[in-house]
């Protein structure tokens, strides 16, 4: 359940933080201000949303080949990948 309205969108940064634990505070936050920008597309322009979803996926997938676990996935954070 979504914290109150401070709280990333996904919930509250303390719920995030206990979901993965060692993940930076600033990689987290990093993360929840990404989707933060993302959500208002979705009333406002549908069609970007979409699009923008769309991308997403085909990065995950990306992701999936190339990191295979959470040290992984954090370097390429780090490195912009």
């Amino acid at each position: 359940m979504a914290g109150s309205t401070s709280d990333p969108p996904g919930g509250s940064a303390s719920g995030a933080r206990a979901a993965w634990p060692d993940v930076p505070p600033p990689v987290l936050r990093a993360w929840d201000e990404a989707e933060a920008r993302l959500f208002p597309l979705v009333m406002a322009q549908p069609d970007l949303y979409q699009q923008a979803v769309t991308a997403i996926q085909r990065l995950i997938g990306r992701l999936r080949e190339s990191c295979p676990d959470l040290p992984a996935l954090l370097a390429a954070h780090e490195h912009g990948a």
